[in-house]
């Protein structure tokens, strides 16, 4: 009698654990239920990594720059970035080649207006840096 109530009890466990849980009736099904989760991600990760192509005239040329934001990795070109939802912000340190001196530079995605600005420190500019137009780059002409 034992041995019937406890084969019972686990039955009663096996259908309130095991069968409320959805299995896919066929491999299609499970991967359309796979695709479906990692399309979510995707927009979840903001389509991470992306490309922009910002736009600038700069004495009467026009100067195009082209960044890779990654919101997973937090980076913009590989170079790690503090990323708000207003703003992404990220610093370039080089070494002049010509005389050796360290030049630390600050850039700016304005997220909401899509501007970009890049300015180096310590650098007295006779008119404020120029300001870049982005947008999600598009496909490749060639």
């Amino acid at each position: 009698m034992l041995k019937k109530q406890v084969i019972l009890c686990l039955l009663l466990i096996m259908q309130l654990i095991i069968l409320p849980v959805a299995y896919p009736s066929s491999l299609d099904d499970l991967i359309k239920s796979d695709m479906s989760a990692n399309s979510g991600a995707a927009q979840n990760s903001k389509e991470s990594p992306f490309l922009l192509l910002c736009k600038a005239h700069i004495a009467g040329q026009l100067i195009a720059e082209n960044l890779t934001v990654d919101y997973r990795h937090k980076t913009v070109n590989g170079i790690p970035a503090k990323i708000s939802e207003t703003e992404i912000d990220w610093t370039i340190k080089k070494v002049d080649a010509s005389f050796g001196v360290k030049k630390i530079f600050h850039n700016k995605l304005n997220r909401l207006a899509g501007t970009y600005n890049t300015w180096e420190e310590g650098v007295m500019y006779g008119s404020p840096p120029p300001t870049y137009i982005c947008e999600k780059a598009p496909k490749p002409k060639f």
